[in-house]
């Protein structure tokens, strides 16, 4: 389900939530079991950023400001600009007069890691 649930709207649920189960436990009998169920629903909307009776009376309290992605798809975004990477070819010489292809030792380094 996509989120609906504000910022503001989801610290009011959980802080409601909680002062219901408080509450719950000082009640007995039908009335706490009501106010168990009240408070579990809060928390977990809360929690999770979806309502289903937002969802049922289209109602979206999140604001677009609340719709960035979340830090992975932000990663992710990153990784995706980033440049190719480029790579060098560095030949050391090794000396001697051995044919050129034992002469030198060639290593493949990525051009953003150079040591020099």
């Amino acid at each position: 389900m996509q989120k609906n649930v504000g910022t503001w709207d989801r610290a009011i649920r959980i802080i409601l939530g909680l002062v219901l189960a408080y509450f719950a436990t000082t009640a007995s009998g039908v009335l706490a079991i009501i106010l168990y169920i009240l408070a579990i629903i809060l928390v977990l909307t809360g929690i999770f950023g979806t309502c289903l009776l937002y969802s049922l009376l289209k109602i979206n309290t999140k604001k677009k400001t609340d719709l960035a992605p979340n830090a992975a798809d932000a990663a992710i975004a990153a990784i995706k600009k980033r440049p190719p990477l480029r790579w060098v070819f560095l030949f050391v010489d090794l000396g001697g007069i051995e044919p050129p292809s034992a002469q030198c030792e060639c290593a493949v380094l990525p051009l953003d890691h150079r040591p020099f």
